[in-house]
Order: C-alpha cells, then sequence, then structure tokens
C-alpha cells in the first residue's frame, strides 16, 4: 500500500515570486520566504519511501505532482483520511473524483468535532452536519468506511 502525506504551503511552494503568495495578500513575505519544512506528529511520521506532497490549496490535487504520482503507481483506488471532513479531505476527494479515482474515506479517521455547534449524543455520526456531510459525499464522491470495516475486509 502507497501513502502519500500532505502539508499545507499557504505562504507557497515556490519562493518569493509563488502567486500564492499574491492570492492569500501575502506579498510582506517577498524579502523574507524560506521553504517550509514540514513536522509530523511522530505516531504518523512518513518512512524514507513515502511521498510528502505541499499543497496551497484545499484540493490535493491542485496544482501538485499527486495525479502524477498515482498513475505512475498504477492506482485506481484511494482510502483518505484527514483531519477536516468539510475542508482539505472533502475536497482532495472531490478532486479524486475528477481525475477519476475510486475514493474510499474511513469516518473515524476524521475530527468528529470539527462541527460542535451541531453535536447530538443520539446521532451515530456524532452530529447532524457531520451526517450531512456525510451523506453528501457518499452520494456524490464514493465510499465511506470504518477502519475496523476496511481492516477487516481486507484480511478477509
Amino acid at each position: 500500500m502507497k501513502i502519500v502525506y500532505f502539508f499545507n504551503a499557504i505562504y507557497g511552494v515556490g519562493g518569493p515570486n509563488d502567486v500564492t503568495t499574491k492570492i492569500h495578500g501575502l506579498d510582506f513575505l517577498e524579502n523574507s520566504w524560506k521553504p517550509l519544512i514540514p513536522t509530523f506528529n511522530p505516531l504518523i511520521q512518513p518512512l524514507d519511501n513515502e511521498a510528502i506532497i505541499p499543497k496551497s490549496h484545499k484540493d490535493g490535487f491542485n496544482g501538485t505532482v499527486l495525479d502524477y504520482y498515482l498513475k505512475t503507481w498504477n492506482i485506481d483506488t484511494l482510502i483518505t483520511v484527514g483531519f477536516h471532513l468539510k475542508s482539505c479531505l472533502f475536497h482532495t476527494c472531490v478532486g479524486a473524483r475528477h481525475h477519476n479515482y475510486r475514493v474510499v474515506m474511513l469516518r473515524d479517521c476524521t475530527n468528529s468535532s470539527e462541527f460542535p455547534d451541531t453535536v447530538d449524543d443520539k446521532n451515530p455520526e456524532g452530529g447532524w452536519l457531520r451526517f450531512v456531510f456525510l451523506r453528501i459525499y457518499e452520494t456524490d464522491i464514493g465510499f465511506t468506511s470504518t477502519s475496523y470495516d476496511l481492516k477487516r475486509a481486507l484480511l478477509n
């Protein structure tokens, strides 16, 4: 299984002339730009042979080499995890679908408290807005599963 890590490079990845700095109103960085070196939690630290891709958009396919890597590895199915369902994870999964990948998002490997004002103890998804996001995802983008069910399916 191939694993790809993303990190947010909102200040741009191409030096002081990167248009991203202009888009985000960060012109003051022109003379002080430094490359961003990501740090990862030790529990999910990438191995030396795993890809680390900087991105400056919510969609991990937009302006990156992700599609190239996946195509060279003959990958057609993505199992996605991430922090914010409503932001980068959602948009990257939409990008994956637009690039003709089958996408499976692991529901329990996302931040379940990202919609704190909609939390409902009676809702198995944690809250009604998260429930709606997941149903939209399953209707328009791909599949969802839990990590437990995925592991069980892979072992059978």
